[in-house]
């Protein structure tokens, strides 16, 4: 029913977060390639149209990476950095755009070698995400940095270091993905209440997010 070109990408985003609230990631790239079929003839600005397919490819790459297909996953990751760039090269940039766009493909590689075990060769992304982001003047500048910085040490045995990464800004109210592994964190560190209390907010998370898609059955398992 969506007419105008940005609800239809965004409908499909939705839908495909409806099939992996339920685990179901061959239905989830069904939606993303259906997407993909269709992208290029909603009437898109070229600008606009790589922006919306680098959506597209970070659909696939969330589905890719929960159904641990490694390769497709990074080539989804490539496909969306592509996109991003040409978009970029198609806007007016200035020193805000840029910085943002440099602060998202290092968050989001580091976060690639995260999810397939590759802790150290995620940690170079992220001290390069770091040099971009902690220049900045906002509260919530390292938030990212932070939550990817907490999984890798909670993955590699550092639990104690893990939460002081997992700061109180990380919460399930608005980040509920990096809220499951803060409360991973708390488990493993015998803080049992305060991690039921938040594998209790995700797992009755009843609103459309990609991050409550990706760990809410795993917070109904803890439960």
């Amino acid at each position: 029913m969506a007419k105008r070109p940005i609800a239809v990408v965004n409908l499909s985003f939705y839908k495909l977060c409806s099939y992996l609230f339920q685990n179901n990631y061959g239905g989830a790239l069904r939606v993303a390639q259906e997407l993909d079929n269709t992208i290029d003839d909603l009437g898109f600005t070229e600008a606009s149209l790589n922006q919306q397919r680098a959506r597209l490819e970070f659909m696939r790459l969330i589905s890719y990476s929960l159904n641990q297909e490694k390769e497709k996953a990074y080539e989804s990751l490539m496909l969306r950095k592509n996109y991003a760039t040409k978009a970029m090269e198609l806007m007016e940039i200035d020193e805000i755009r840029q910085r943002n766009y440099d602060a998202t493909i290092t968050r989001l590689e580091a976060w690639y070698h995260i999810l397939f075990g590759e802790y150290d060769r995620a940690q170079e992304f992220l001290d390069k995400h770091y040099q971009i982001v902690s220049k900045i003047d906002n509260p919530n500048a390292l938030n990212n940095y932070n939550e990817l910085s907490g999984m890798v040490q909670l993955f590699t045995g550092n639990v104690s270091g893990s939460l002081s990464f997992f700061t109180e800004n990380i919460n399930p109210e608005n980040y509920q993905y990096y809220s499951y592994f803060k409360a991973l964190a708390l488990k493993a560190a015998g803080k049992n209440q305060e991690a039921q209390e938040i594998f209790t907010y995700i797992a009755n998370y009843n609103f459309n997010s990609w991050e409550a898609a990706m760990v809410r059955s795993l917070a109904k398992e803890q439960l």
